[in-house]
């Protein structure tokens, strides 16, 4: 039980991070017109304060995720969000190395299937008014009732 939240927990942060990280990327792309994206403080903020607090919140001791933390700290010293708006070459190169700790994220995020459950079409319930068909049920078979 405990490994078993040690693990969510380990994917809690890497996928935190990630959305972080792409999010970043995204923003840092050119638009359609060739100029750049607008972007808010918060994008570089919201990664900023995460990268700061990762090793308190890292309880598992999630090595490869502490050196993805590592690099993207690295990356962003001594940046700014205006330097990120305003000088071309630092959001260039910004860019390009959040789309690579994106890639190498994505290779450590477990994507969990969504819990399927058999659903069986009910009885109209007229009192409602529904048509007919129009309920599904939830079956531990797929065979029983409510």
């Amino acid at each position: 039980m405990m490994a078993e939240a040690g693990r969510e927990i380990q994917q809690v942060l890497r996928t935190a991070m990630g959305e972080l990280v792409k999010h970043m990327r995204d923003r840092l792309k050119d638009g359609p017109e060739g100029k750049p994206l607008r972007f808010k403080e918060t994008t570089v903020s919201n990664l900023v304060e995460f990268l700061g607090t990762f090793d308190f919140r890292n309880v598992t001791d999630d090595a490869e995720l502490k050196g993805l933390v590592e690099k993207a700290r690295e990356m962003l010293v001594g940046v700014s969000a205006d330097d990120l708006r305003t000088t071309s070459g630092v959001r260039a190169k910004v860019q390009q190395g959040m789309a690579d700790l994106a890639a190498e994220l994505d290779t450590m995020i477990v994507k969990k299937p969504g819990r399927k459950l058999p659903l069986q079409r009910g009885m109209a319930d007229p009192e409602k008014g529904e048509p007919d068909g129009a309920r599904y049920r939830i079956c531990r078979s797929g065979l029983g009732g409510y």
